[in-house]
């Protein structure tokens, strides 16, 4: 993954920590104090006009965002992704994929 900005690059050459360990058949719940978490060879580089700088990666964890789901449809939370964030989120993934399928950059609306 590439994402590049004004100031910089961002960098990142693995695949989703967490979807790797359920394909190997594992659970967070068979070691959760290890589970979403990136081995730091796998973390991504920022490129900016200072140099390069590894980024570590945030702990994944799918779990939590079910678990306040659960607690928003009972109406006693928040909903865990804001409606805005997620058109946001949607916007991006399909200008990934139009990159990737037309091979050209997309850029998108600050």
């Amino acid at each position: 993954m590439r994402a590049y900005g004004t100031a910089g690059a961002y960098v990142a050459h693995s695949t989703e920590v967490q979807a790797q360990a359920v394909f190997a058949g594992r659970l967070h719940t068979s070691d959760p104090g290890s589970w979403g978490f990136e081995p730091q060879d796998a973390w991504g580089l920022l490129h900016t006009d200072t140099g390069v700088a590894t980024v570590p990666s945030e702990r994944g964890a799918y779990q939590e965002y079910y678990t306040q789901f659960a607690v928003a449809l009972r109406g006693d939370g928040p909903v865990p992704v804001p409606v805005d964030e997620a058109i946001a989120t949607l916007e991006l993934l399909d200008a990934a994929r139009t990159s990737a399928v037309e091979g050209r950059s997309v850029t998108l609306p600050t």
